[in-house]
């Protein structure tokens, strides 16, 4: 099957060319410069910086997968595309919307204020308490997300981004991410849920969250599939294609929808489809109508990755072991664990 990844420079559409590798479909991809043609080296490749031109290239290919939310729009109608509305897209990217439709189907969420001054930081106060959440109120991956410990940080943040912000309660639990494939008539092909123990370059970030976690540990906790399935139903009523439910514990250790990203690959598909839940090759099974289905990958396989390495697999039963003598002078004893390594595309 040759599949087309529009955007395979990126870090997404490298992942999506190896894990189709490993079902042994070729790949062709586009890019806006050769040099990022070189992280992924598709079999055949276009560099394109017209994104008009996608959806002719999308009809000469069998499959095609869009690896941004601006590739997924320009890709919306075209027959071989499994993407979810343009309706579903603009309601998923707001937060506020996201946050009224998720209510109204019963599911946890915070709640909100909106901050459009900086005076606005006391009343964020009285409302919800210290510390504060304040991010982003469009788009995903914990943009302009940071805790805010007193008013002047709060007052800050507004001072730094004056536009589209909002204020949340601070969750202080683990972070989690539910993430799933839906086929062509809204049916729940597979699914992953996942621990975010750590996200790259976490220190940049004010919130120490950014769009891709560094150390991501699978899990099959039945709450995080059952709130993650009813939260993409809330958004989008016919789900299709790639969805990402993200959810952070509170205090009580209930767990919260914060966020719900439809249509793009989620991060370290390559490494899942080591595990055998391939969800790019699943995708293009679905999108030419054959039976398509993706095992749950088993608890506690660790997923790593970094900067100028090799992503890795690491399945340990004493992980919280394994993290406390991580930078102990003799690394020679694993023993106590499975590492597998990955193969680069």
């Amino acid at each position: 099957m040759n599949v087309l990844v529009a955007d395979c420079g990126g870090g997404s559409g490298v992942n999506t060319v190896r894990a189709l590798r490993c079902a042994g479909h070729a790949v062709t991809g586009t890019a806006v410069s050769r040099l990022y043609l070189e992280r992924s080296r598709p079999d055949s490749a276009v560099v394109l910086r017209d994104r008009s031109r996608l959806p002719k290239l999308a009809a000469e290919a069998d499959v095609a997968i869009a690896q941004s939310g601006r590739a997924a729009l320009a890709l919306v109608g075209v027959g071989n595309a499994l993407l979810p509305s343009e309706g579903a897209l603009a309601i998923a990217r707001s937060k506020v919307e996201t946050k009224a439709r998720l209510r109204e189907a019963g599911i946890s969420t915070t709640e909100e204020f909106a901050l459009q001054c900086p005076s606005d930081a006391g009343a964020a106060i009285e409302r919800f308490g210290l510390p504060l959440w304040v991010r982003a109120s469009v788009g995903c991956g914990g943009a302009k997300a940071m805790r805010a410990d007193s008013a002047e940080q709060a007052r800050l943040a507004i001072i730094c981004s004056p536009a589209g912000l909002i204020a949340e309660p601070f969750l202080p639990g683990k972070i989690a991410s539910w993430c799933a494939l839906y086929g062509c008539k809204g049916n729940l092909l597979g699914s992953v849920s996942m621990i975010r123990e750590e996200f790259l370059y976490y220190t940049l970030f004010p919130g120490g969250v950014g769009p891709v976690a560094s150390v991501s540990i699978t899990t099959q906790e039945p709450a995080l599939q059952a709130i993650g399935a009813a939260a993409v139903l809330a958004v989008n009523e016919v789900p299709r294609g790639f969805a990402t439910v993200d959810m952070r514990q509170s205090a009580s250790g209930d767990w919260i929808v914060t966020e719900v990203e439809l249509g793009c690959p989620f991060p370290s598909t390559d490494l899942l489809a080591e595990l055998g839940a391939n969800f790019p090759a699943a995708y293009c099974e679905a999108v030419v109508g054959r039976e398509a289905s993706l095992a749950e990958p088993e608890p506690r396989w660790c997923l790593l990755r970094g900067v100028d390495c090799e992503p890795a697999l690491v399945k340990t039963d004493d992980l919280e072991g394994l993290q406390a003598t991580a930078f102990q002078e003799d690394h020679s004893d694993t023993s106590d664990c499975l590492h597998r390594p990955v193969g680069g595309g």
